[in-house]
């Protein structure tokens, strides 16, 4: 019996590392729904691999876990960009927290959400100077009026589908744009890019709040990456420094996200894990706040949870006094 256990136990093991390399492949070489599905995971596939190559080596398959462990190391080594001009690298790199201009807040508050009077509150505690809200359904706006009456100036586009999205702001806003992301979309419903404009000192910074479709399916993952190729056309025709922040529904690790940043000279990929909420750590960073130039983050920190399937952010952000800052990957 102890012989047997030992060989189904060993049998687990071999599948499971040969999914982990299906799921390495797809990343490294499938450029695919699977593939960007897989890319989002990364990190996880990559410390699976290296778990499963110390489990081979304890069956005695030597050649097994080397194969795991270059597959890791590859995975690892592909990520690396990412990590060196997230904005957590940034944030170290960058100044210190004193020195910020200004404090932006993001939710995905989830059209699903039942704790939206406890989220309006969170929101109104983090002292933010801009507030952009995502799934924002007309029914909700009453209650975040009510608890940020301290932000008397909004652009707001809600909408009767998870799509909607509003700027609470103590700044007065102005250069209003919304902007109907249409590239690939469905007849109904269309996400929007929503911007505006506010004076950070000498100077001024451009806001811009956006969630396109979720590639949950293989037809949503081509008009998702229709809707970055629109709002990056968009946002490269915007001059000066510029914040946009949003659920991309993409990881630093995505190659359409990726082409986003770069077409639109933006960096500062978030790397802490939003989505979904009640993973918590082993969860994935979909919710971002990428930075054009003479713009540097200076701190992000995630949100509890709060009846939503995302985690907020509070982004602190400096225009540029210091000497340099991470390039986009």
């Amino acid at each position: 019996m102890e012989r047997r256990g030992w060989r189904n136990a060993g049998t687990v093991v071999l599948a499971l590392g040969l999914l982990a390399g299906v799921l390495a492949a797809s990343v490294l070489f499938v450029a695919s729904w699977a593939g960007e599905l897989a890319a989002s995971w990364t990190p996880h596939i990559a410390i699976g691999l290296l778990g499963l190559a110390l489990i081979a080596l304890l069956f005695g398959r030597r050649s097994w876990a080397v194969v795991q462990a270059v597959l890791a190391v590859v995975l690892l080594a592909g990520a690396a960009p990412a990590v060196l001009t997230s904005a957590q690298a940034m944030a170290r790199h960058g100044v210190a927290e004193s020195d910020a201009d200004l404090r932006l807040v993001f939710a995905n508050l989830n059209i699903g959400n039942t704790e939206v009077d406890a989220l309006a509150q969170w929101l109104a505690e983090q002292d933010g100077d801009v507030i952009v809200v995502t799934e924002i359904l007309p029914r909700h706006m009453p209650v975040l009026e009510a608890a940020l009456v301290d932000y008397p100036w909004k652009l707001a586009e809600p909408r009767p589908h998870a799509f909607g999205q509003v700027i609470f702001s103590r700044l007065p806003l102005q250069d209003e744009t919304v902007a109907a992301l249409d590239a690939g979309a469905w007849s109904s419903p269309i996400p929007v890019l929503v911007s505006a404009s506010v004076a950070v000192g000498e100077g001024r910074l451009r806001i811009a709040g956006f969630h396109p479709y979720p590639p949950l399916l293989p037809g949503t993952a081509p008009e998702r990456d229709a809707q970055l190729r629109q709002a990056g056309d968009l946002l490269g025709l915007t001059p000066g420094p510029m914040v946009v922040t949003g659920d991309f529904n993409a990881t630093a690790w995505s190659p359409a996200l990726r082409d986003f940043a770069r077409h639109s000279g933006l960096s500062g990929f978030n790397l802490a894990p939003t989505w979904p909420s009640q993973l918590g750590l082993a969860g994935i960073a979909i919710d971002h706040a990428l930075v054009g130039h003479g713009v540097v983050i200076t701190r992000l920190r995630i949100g509890p949870w709060l009846g939503s399937d995302h985690r907020p952010i509070v982004v602190d952000l400096a225009l540029t006094r210091v000497q340099g800052s991470p390039g986009t990957p």
